[in-house]
């Protein structure tokens, strides 16, 4: 489901997709400053119902657009992040225990199939060996750190060029140039 995000004087800021309710299946959780109602252009303003046109306006200053931005950037790079990685606090724990039982495995000169219980477990579903789930473990680990690392430089990279930009329009620039990528 599409959300659109604005800041507390009502301006868009970003849209995202609503994360489903892992409690109520089918219901998604809206944040706040958020709503389902699309803008019919970037530049109106959400007044609490619906989305209206600005009237009389005050000019927002760049240290709120900086900060917008940025923002931005980092929503963008959270779902790129999520792009390669299963969300939930619980899988990323097992996910990490499994890496590290598969370091461990590779690196002991004589493992003990007992002594890792998370591959073991998994090998016999998968009908492996304990010895190719780790090494495809790690690999995929490998494979997944680097795209990580190249997410994380980018918006790095765009919000020091946004830290840096003395002017509303370079931000823009900034920012359209980024959503191409």
């Amino acid at each position: 489901m599409r959300i659109y995000h604005y800041d507390p004087n009502g301006y868009f800021v970003t849209e995202g997709v609503a994360q489903e309710d892992p409690c109520s299946p089918g219901r998604y959780l809206i944040p706040a400053k958020a709503t389902t109602k699309k803008p019919p252009t970037k530049s109106h303003v959400f007044d609490g119902r619906a989305w209206v046109p600005p009237k009389d306006v005050p000019e927002i200053s760049i240290q709120t657009v900086r900060e917008q931005a940025i923002t931005r950037v980092l929503q963008h790079a959270e779902q790129a992040r999520l792009a390669l990685l299963t969300p939930g606090d619980g899988k990323a724990y097992v996910y990490q225990a499994k890496l590290a039982e598969a370091n461990a495995y590779v690196a002991a000169t004589n493992p003990q199939d007992s002594d890792y219980p998370i591959l073991a477990a998994e090998a016999n579903a998968l009908d492996i060996t304990i010895a190719n789930l780790a090494a495809t473990v790690c690999q995929r680990a490998a494979e997944i750190a680097v795209g990580l690392a190249r997410i994380e430089a980018t918006a790095q990279a765009t919000k020091a060029q946004i830290t840096a930009a003395r002017s509303v329009a370079t931000i823009k620039k900034i920012l359209t140039r980024k959503q191409g990528d």
